[in-house]
């Protein structure tokens, strides 16, 4: 994305730029496209990677005819100069382009005492030479005192190639982004990291409590609990998710808190009474419902006995947002251009799908589909065809992905990449995005299934979309939606929450009526086709504020073999309908 322009556009003074459209002044007058700003002049001689055209890892000045970076000759934008390696460039230091400078920077940190790269550490070499971006690579060296200091000592033999090498020499982020770029290049094997790192937490938090007792009694807790139950959510495929890790240490501190605090009264936490922890609970904070699974345990351990736990329910969070405000962010995320086409993307998952920030983080490409015929995301259980626009915006987000032109991730698994190596993007980091953009990550959630549930059974929602059946039938007791008695009662797709605005049932074969808020519920398509539940949201009058949902599911029962979904309420002006299809 394009940073921000400060100064505002001229059109008195300087025609209209040929790639933003914008009046600057111009960069370049001779380009194949015509005058082009000078923002967009820089931008594109910055621009490197492989081209679209011939596949040459070199400058990308230019575009071909369907929009996609190009190289000099392929596009005929003439280069500033030639490199000494070939390659006719647009920017570089000195003469040289910045592969070249990155390769001989590299060659100069990771070189051992013969003058050669080690062994072990060729394949990073040349991941790091082969990046898409390589002033990311030769800024990263050169600023990165850490790196650069840690990858000479590994070149020398001065500090051994080892995870255990790595935890002494700090827990910062500069260490951590260069653990992750050797784990990716096989230097050194792949570990849990939330794991590692709760493990070393752990332990200074236990050196710094001085009673022996209560520092035996959490070690034990750690070890038969804490570290068990951490280990069993943890594999290679899928590593230790943040909540889970940050949960753990919540527990550990507050149990170590609650028995410092028990200890102040002069008990032991065999000694404890029900009215010390009905007092530890009203007392403090609400994070001291934390401690009730140290308590627990202990009492499985027989170590704490006559205490009745208390069940402590959560406060419900923010409500949904209004219908009003709710089409609004809808629009915003389809048709604001200005926004990061990432966070577009999420937040239309997030408000037309219901799903989780944390899952959306974790989508993998294998998990998405763009064929000619159409684009798929598989959520759940199945596949859903994603409607336009949306699916526009997920074609032209998977050229170009995000956090991809680094040596960090080449070639990432994930539909958001990280900015480590082999992780994916941080879903608390996209909750804030989210809110900034006027979508409340839970609150927009809580609003589609609102809706969802009121449009189609339950426990066809929760194979689509990826939740238990349990949830998705919580999700529909709290809306009002009681399919108890779908078989019997036709449905309207009229809801409470959009009463105000005007509904159409639509058939198979028709459109959906013009200048109306359409729910579209498709009859039995023609032999050979899957069935599916398209509900289309918004004002049809502007195809791009349109959101439409595919949903595979199964034909239901006693409505002529119809597949019709939608909140059970009587409806004499859907009877009439069904009656003349």
């Amino acid at each position: 994305m394009p940073r921000a322009r400060r100064r505002q556009p001229d059109p008195a003074r300087f025609p209209p730029c040929a790639r933003c459209g914008q009046c600057y002044p111009g960069g370049a007058d001779n380009w194949p496209e015509g005058r082009v700003c000078k923002y967009c002049y820089l931008q594109a001689r910055l621009r490197t990677g492989a081209c679209a055209e011939c596949g040459a890892l070199t400058s990308l000045p230019g575009l071909n005819a369907s929009g996609q970076p190009a190289c000099t000759r392929c596009s005929g934008i003439p280069a500033r100069f030639r490199c000494g390696c070939g390659r006719e460039v647009t920017a570089g230091e000195r003469g040289r382009c910045w592969w070249c400078v990155l390769a001989e920077l590299v060659t100069d940190v990771l070189a051992g005492p013969g003058g050669k790269v080690p062994t072990h550490l060729r394949p990073l070499a040349e991941g790091l030479g082969s990046m898409r971006r390589p002033q990311s690579g030769v800024v990263w060296l050169r600023r990165s005192v850490t790196a650069r200091t840690i990858l000479q000592d590994l070149a020398h033999g001065r500090l051994p190639c080892s995870h255990a090498a790595l935890d002494a020499a700090g827990a910062n982020r500069a260490v951590e982004y260069l653990r992750c770029l050797l784990v990716r290049y096989g230097v050194l094997p792949s570990r849990d990291r939330r794991l590692a790192d709760f493990q070393r937490w752990a332990a200074a938090k236990l050196d710094g409590i001085g009673d022996a007792g209560h520092r035996q009694l959490l070690e034990r807790f750690l070890r038969w609990y804490l570290l068990r139950h951490l280990r069993s959510g943890s594999t290679t495929a899928t590593p230790l998710g943040h909540g889970p890790y940050q949960r753990a240490k919540q527990r550990l501190t507050v149990a170590a808190a609650f028995l410092a605090w028990l200890a102040s009264r002069g008990h032991q936490l065999g000694e404890c009474t029900q009215h010390d922890l009905d007092s530890w609970l009203a007392a403090g904070p609400s994070t001291r419902q934390h401690a009730l699974t140290f308590l627990s345990w202990a009492r499985r351990q027989r170590i704490l006995r006559g205490i009745e736990l208390p069940v402590i329910h959560t406060e419900a969070g923010a409500p949904p947002p209004a219908p009003e405000a709710r089409l609004a962010a809808i629009r915003r995320l389809l048709l604001d251009d200005t926004l990061a086409l990432e966070d577009r993307i999420a937040g239309c998952l997030v408000v037309l799908y219901g799903q989780q920030t944390s899952r959306i983080a974790a989508l993998r490409i294998s998990e998405v589909s763009c064929t000619d015929a159409a684009t798929r995301l598989k959520l759940g259980a199945d596949w859903l065809d994603v409607p336009e626009p949306v699916a526009t915006l997920l074609r032209h987000y998977l050229r170009n992905r995000g956090n991809m032109t680094t040596a960090a991730n080449p070639a990432s698994p994930w539909l958001f990449p990280g900015q480590l190596a082999g992780e994916h993007r941080s879903y608390r980091r996209l909750i804030v995005i989210l809110n900034q953009l006027g979508v409340p990550a839970r609150a927009s959630r809580l609003a589609a299934w609102h809706q969802l549930v009121r449009q189609a059974p339950p426990a066809l929602l929760a194979d689509a979309l990826g939740v238990s059946p349990d949830t998705a039938t919580r999700h529909a007791l709290f809306a009002g939606a009681d399919w108890a008695t779908y078989a019997s009662r036709r449905s309207s797709p009229a809801t409470p929450e959009y009463e105000a605005l005007p509904v159409e049932r639509d058939h198979h074969a028709c459109g959906p009526c013009p200048g109306r808020l359409t729910v579209a519920l498709c009859s039995p398509p023609p032999a050979g086709e899957d069935h599916r539940v398209a509900v289309v949201v918004g004002d049809v009058d502007d195809p791009g504020s349109r959101v439409d949902r595919g949903i595979e599911g199964q034909p239901a029962r006693g409505g002529g073999g119809q597949h019709v979904v939608g909140p059970p309420a009587d409806h004499q002006q859907e009877a009439a309908s069904d009656a003349q299809w």
